[in-house]
Parts: C-alpha cells; sequence; structure tokens
C-alpha cells in the first residue's frame, strides 16, 4: 500500500472527508486530492501532521512502496554511493601520478654552479613540486653524472622548484676524477644537458 492509500483509509476510518482533513491541516482540499491520488508526496512536517491528525503512527505514513523515508534513503544512498566513486577515483589518480619523472625538458628551468653547488631549477606546474632526485654514473661520459628529476603533486602553493648538490660531494660519491658534465634524464633519454 502506497502512502496514499495510507491517508485516505486513516481519514475514512476517523470519518473525515478530504475538506475536513484539509482544514485540520491547514491546505487546499485539493493537497489532500494529490496526496491520496499519489501525484504528490507530503513533505516531513505534513507527515508529522497527518499521524497526529489521523491518530497513527508516522512510521505507517513514512514507510511502503512509495514512502518518504524510503525515497530519502535511496537518493542519500546514491549520493553516497557516488561520492564514494569519486574520491576513490580520485585517490587512484592521485596516487599514481603522485610522483612522477619530470618528462618535459621545458620544466627544468636552469642549472648553475655558484662556489661549487650545483643548483638545478624547475619551473613545473603550481600543482606540482621537486621532490627529489636519483642520481647515477653516467654511461654516456665516464665524468658525468645523470639525473632523474622527480616532482610529486603538491596543493600547498608554497611548491619546492629548486634541489642543490655539492659537485666535491658528487664527484667522491661517484668516484669521478672531476665532473664535467650533467645529464637530466627521463626514462634512459638526455632531456638537457649541462657542461661545467
Amino acid at each position: 500500500m502506497n502512502i496514499g492509500n495510507r491517508i485516505q483509509e486513516a481519514r475514512k476510518h476517523q470519518n473525515m472527508t478530504q475538506e475536513d482533513l484539509a482544514t485540520k491541516l491547514n491546505v487546499s482540499r485539493s493537497t489532500i486530492a494529490s496526496w491520496e491520488s499519489g501525484r504528490n508526496i507530503p513533505d516531513v512536517n505534513s507527515l508529522i501532521e497527518l499521524s497526529k491528525v489521523l491518530k497513527i503512527p508516522f512510521s505507517s505514513l513514512s514507510k511502503g512502496k512509495n514512502g518518504i523515508a524510503r525515497k530519502r534513503i535511496m537518493k542519500i544512498g546514491i549520493c553516497l554511493f557516488l561520492v564514494a566513486i569519486v574520491c576513490c577515483s580520485s585517490y587512484i589518480c592521485y596516487r599514481k601520478y603522485q610522483f612522477s619523472d619530470i618528462s618535459d625538458q621545458n620544466y627544468i628551468k636552469e642549472i648553475t654552479v655558484d662556489k661549487d653547488i650545483l643548483t638545478i631549477e624547475t619551473d613545473l606546474p603550481f600543482y606540482k613540486s621537486l621532490a627529489g632526485a636519483s642520481l647515477s654514473a653516467s654511461i654516456h661520459n665516464q665524468n658525468a653524472i645523470e639525473i632523474h628529476l622527480i616532482s610529486k603533486i603538491d596543493l600547498s602553493l608554497s611548491n619546492n622548484n629548486a634541489i642543490t648538490y655539492s659537485i666535491d660531494e658528487l664527484t667522491s660519491d661517484f668516484g669521478l676524477n672531476e665532473l664535467d658534465e650533467i645529464y637530466i634524464m627521463y626514462q634512459d633519454k638526455i632531456l638537457k644537458k649541462y657542461d661545467l
């Protein structure tokens, strides 16, 4: 039994006409008729008043195939499901792209050496920050190092766009006599080359 049938049955049980019920609820007779026919559904406040006037439990009006509680629960459930899908998708994308090698040479702004300090500056988009680097001895030149720059998603707007290394430490760490060249790499390809 739907909500309209419940209202009609309870109204008739109380020996009320649609006009009598409308007067007690301070609504029009056509409103009662639309509820009973199923064209419209009363809001929660109207359901509370109906349960008082018709002397029936609120739950008997709000449950059932076309009950307002069931419809609201369905709407809330669908909304929560959609929110969960969006959150999961966002999290998966975030995890997938959270850390990545810099693959565009245009993101490498400048490489400078000042007083034995190597500085690599990047020009990353506002949502990325320089997270670090992976360094190794070069296979292209015995007096060179290869650097893979790693970026991360960073929405703090205080993005780190520079990384520094001591030239002396780099030469000793990689057993180089001297450091002649630096290669910024991406997937075994040289993105940018810098001669010292």
